[in-house]
């Protein structure tokens, strides 16, 4: 059995997010987006605890824009900064080299979890705003 069969998703936390509107009358226009992630954090379950188990998560920090469509000037920005959670289950004193393999070898899986993330995080901020209705895409 392979590592990544081992891997359970734990969903994401927000850490900090921010709305800011700017006062220009538009009547539409077009949206940006960007996401960036940072080093993965490892945890290991305290000693002494029954589980075997390393939790390790993905910071990401994501902003969408709105532009107004005839003078690009910006309607709105909203980022936030949160964590994509994992679990590794059984670990079998791993070292956190063999983690950062696995992580590297099925960045695929990973960036899956990261696209849905910025999705759910960048709308859940949205979601109190005028700009409520735009759906953020998987990208």
């Amino acid at each position: 059995m392979s590592m990544i069969e081992n891997v359970r998703y734990l969903g994401i936390e927000i850490k900090k997010s921010s709305f800011e509107r700017f006062e220009i009358e538009s009547e539409g226009g077009t949206y940006g987006l960007e996401a960036t992630t940072a080093t993965v954090n490892i945890h290991v379950a305290e000693e002494g605890s029954d589980e075997s188990v390393t939790f390790f998560s993905i910071p990401v920090n994501a902003k969408v824009w709105g532009e107004d469509k005839q003078t690009k000037e910006k309607v709105f920005v909203c980022d936030a900064y949160f964590e994509v959670d994992f679990a590794l289950e059984e670990r079998d004193e791993l070292a956190d080299d063999a983690i950062a393999n696995m992580l590297d070898s099925n960045e695929w899986y990973f960036r899956n979890f990261v696209a849905i993330s910025v999705k759910t995080a960048l709308e859940s901020v949205l979601k109190n705003t005028s700009f409520s209705s735009i759906e953020i895409p998987l990208k």
